[in-house]
């Protein structure tokens, strides 16, 4: 490794890496040479980007949690909407336009013909207004970059688009909503609430959706 000028001084964490990457692939054919499915689930992702799209029957309870007013059109946003779908049935039947952004290009395109509108590529290189969206839905990605945590990272940012009462709809694992997510939250949302997963759902990724108004930021 030394032979490639990379510029660190250091290559410990990617040897680990690259250790922690063979360990990946030495079960990834048995004994039996029988493929391990499960090595091949855990491989594949990674190379989604942590991407676990919004289950479909989960959506309506979500929706019947909300009051579209009728003189109003509704602006809902998500900034990391993969194909849309989830946006797309939460605003069907309403008064109501819906915004998406979306990193991958394949579902970028896909997301493009359901939504009003979509910006294809990183939702952190996207010019999107502040203090304009009724709706956040936000279901981001669970990885680790560069140090922090992506559904933290996604949140801390995306909050400002919603208008003060505007509503947070936070998908996330609920061992992930510590002290410092959970702060987080009740500084900048009132009328919190949260529901877990259903039962097959739930064993996947332990998810739990978390409900909030937004507010002026608690100084205290």
């Amino acid at each position: 490794l030394a032979m490639f000028q990379v510029n660190l001084r250091d290559y410990s964490k990617l040897n680990q890496t690259m250790s922690a990457f063979d360990q990946m692939l030495t079960p990834f054919v048995q004994e039996n040479d029988q493929v391990n499915a499960a090595v091949i689930g855990r491989m594949m992702n990674r190379v989604k980007l942590g991407f676990y799209p919004t289950a479909p029957d989960h959506i309506p309870p979500m929706k019947n949690a909300l009051v579209f007013p009728s003189d109003t059109t509704v602006n809902l946003l998500d900034p990391c909407c993969g194909c849309g779908d989830a946006l797309f049935s939460l605003a069907k039947g309403k008064n109501a336009l819906t915004f998406g952004a979306e990193l991958d290009k394949a579902r970028a395109e896909r997301a493009i013909r359901k939504l009003n509108r979509v910006a294809i590529g990183s939702y952190y290189f996207s010019r999107i207004s502040v203090n304009a969206f009724h709706v956040l839905f936000l279901n981001p990605p669970y990885l680790t970059v560069n140090g922090a945590r992506a559904e933290k990272r996604f949140l801390a940012n995306s909050y400002r688009h919603l208008l003060m009462g505007g509503i947070l709809l936070y998908i996330v694992p609920y061992y992930r909503l510590d002290l410092e997510l959970c702060s987080f939250l009740s500084t900048h949302f009132t009328d919190l609430q949260i529901f877990r997963f259903r039962d097959a759902e739930f064993k996947k990724f332990r998810q739990v959706l978390v409900i909030g108004r937004r507010k002026p930021a608690a100084e205290d």
